[in-house]
């Protein structure tokens, strides 16, 4: 489960736009820990080298919301989120096998509404997922 608040500042001088906040809360931390506590065995080499800790979702529960805004002279109040959803997942390869590793969680994407003289200035957010720890390759092309 990861949650957390993050800085959008959006703003915009167009009526009702629709602009995207895009963000990839940080995994490598709990998933560090899951590591540690469960003795779970690293691969061999030195991780951000030769191997990266990723998440493969299996099921994903995101919410995300307004958490601060403010409306400076505006005629009007039009802000909030109106959808959320992943980032498109990435792919990578196993650092054991060399197989391929789909649907590896990469963030979320919002889409909030705001108005003239309006600006998002935080989202909070809550995503649940299942999945499993992965250890992928790092290839250099």
């Amino acid at each position: 489960m990861l949650s957390g608040v993050i800085e959008a500042d959006l703003r915009t001088d167009q009526v009702n736009a629709i602009l995207e906040a895009h963000f990839v809360p940080d995994i490598a931390s709990p998933c560090d820990y899951a590591i540690n506590h469960h003795a779970i065995p690293r691969p061999p080499g030195a991780e951000g080298f030769q191997y990266n800790v990723e998440f493969q979702a299996e099921l994903w529960a995101p919410f995300a919301a307004v958490s601060s805004s403010v409306n400076i002279d505006a005629d009007y109040d039009n802000i909030g989120v109106t959808h959320w959803r992943p980032s498109p997942f990435r792919t990578g390869f196993d650092m054991f096998t060399g197989n391929p590793i789909h649907q590896i969680f990469d963030g979320i994407i919002v889409d909030c509404l705001v108005c003239p003289d309006a600006s998002i200035w935080h989202l909070s957010y809550n995503i649940t997922l299942l999945g499993k720890i992965v250890f992928t390759q790092i290839r250099i092309t």
